[in-house]
């Protein structure tokens, strides 16, 4: 399991995360336009998966209604059931893949990288010692 303090950079200047300046607002701006545009995308991509889902369930009901007798419907009800199964973990295995790909490219391409890459200048104090961030 990660450290807390693992994932902040010691160089870093917390007043810098919570203080209200340029820098700060532009993390923040970051987070919040990624969070946006991640939403955006999760949710076209599910509003997708339901459309071709209910076009494939409306069929399976006509092809129902079209059965004669009770062996076609059987058979029709589990090739029905069998093929929805396989949509369902088909797209719970994008799912993960799409969370997964965003933990780790988020994370480490994304304002926490961008973090580790402020300048030694930013994190003196006023008395000119560096801050430290303990570990949890």
């Amino acid at each position: 399991m990660t450290k807390q303090s693992e994932l902040i950079p010691s160089s870093l200047d917390v007043r810098t995360l919570w203080g209200i300046n340029p820098e700060s607002l532009g993390y923040a701006e970051r987070a919040y336009r990624t969070w946006c545009e991640t939403a955006g995308d999760i949710q076209s991509r599910a509003t997708q998966f339901l459309n071709n889902r209910f076009q494939k369930d409306y069929a399976a009901i006509a092809q129902l209604g079209q059965c004669k007798t009770p062996v076609e419907m059987f058979t029709a009800q589990v090739d029905y059931a069998s093929k929805a199964f396989a949509d369902l973990v088909d797209e719970g295995r994008q799912v993960v893949a799409y969370l997964s790909n965003m933990a780790t490219q988020g994370i480490f391409n994304g304002p926490v990288a961008q973090l580790a890459s402020v300048s030694k200048s930013k994190v003196t104090g006023r008395n000119g010692r560096s801050h430290r961030i303990s570990g949890h």
